[in-house]
């Protein structure tokens, strides 16, 4: 299952700058960017969207591993690693659905508007909203193998089995 989380706090941009791959001292509101969380020998642990809201909120976005519920997988990480740091963790995945949007040219961008989610890059668009909002807006449901398809042209690894 996918997973929306969000960190904010005082500490949370330095917090995930040290504890993911994304250089988040430079993110600024309204980007995201690619993002792992890595194991200490230098294994991929989770990949994510991180989308920056403000300087101290953060949010990602991930998709599902085969075998692991990615929520508790990114929750764990991100509690093993919290000590002092002044940062409130929320899964906010209930009451919600995730969809791609596939094919978008939009630039590495993070919008939130009207309870709509958005996370883009240049192949995708990761959207987190109500399901009733998500057929309003035309979605649809693609199969797996369009989805692998798809995967597979743009060079999109599968974490847990590709990297």
């Amino acid at each position: 299952m996918a997973a929306l989380i969000q960190i904010k706090g005082a500490d949370a941009r330095d917090f995930l700058h040290r504890l993911t791959s994304a250089n988040t001292r430079d993110m600024e509101p309204g980007t995201c960017v690619w993002a792992c969380f890595l194991n200490p020998q230098g294994r991929v642990e989770s990949c994510f969207m991180l989308g920056c809201e403000s300087g101290e909120s953060f949010w990602m976005s991930a998709e599902c591993t085969p075998g692991r519920p990615e929520a508790a997988a990114l929750l764990a990480t991100i509690d093993r690693y919290t000590f002092s740091e002044k940062i409130q963790v929320r899964d906010a995945t209930a009451g919600i659905t995730h969809a791609w949007a596939l094919g978008t040219s939009s630039p590495h961008r993070f919008q939130i508007n009207d309870g709509t989610i958005r996370f883009s890059d240049s192949h995708r668009e990761a959207v987190w909203a109500r399901e009733e909002e998500l057929s309003a807006q035309g979605a649809r449901t693609a199969g797996p193998g369009e989805l692998e398809a798809f995967r597979i042209d743009h060079l999109i690894p599968a974490v847990g089995h590709e990297i």
